[in-house]
């Protein structure tokens, strides 16, 4: 993904990349049900299509270090340091 290929490109060694997104499916299977209502419930077709992405988490990790992600209902901030 050309974007964190950008974020590895100007962080500098040891710099720090906080992300808040939205949760996808599965990453907290209790919520996946409530993730498949919002495009009707909010009638937003782009909910759907990101709710189904490939996780960010695992393009990030590809260019740094997790370092923690943590939930907060519907989104989740991720940090990833680079080596």
């Amino acid at each position: 993904m050309p974007l964190f290929r950008e974020f590895a490109r100007i962080l500098k060694p040891g710099g720090r990349l906080v992300l808040v997104d939205s949760l996808q499916r599965g990453d907290e299977p209790d919520y996946d049900g409530l993730l498949d209502l919002f495009p009707q419930i909010f009638m937003n077709h782009f909910i759907r299509a990101i709710s189904k992405r490939t996780s960010v988490r695992s393009r990030a990790i590809a260019i740094s270090s997790s370092r923690a992600a943590t939930r907060a209902f519907v989104s989740k901030v991720m940090v990833f340091d680079m080596p």
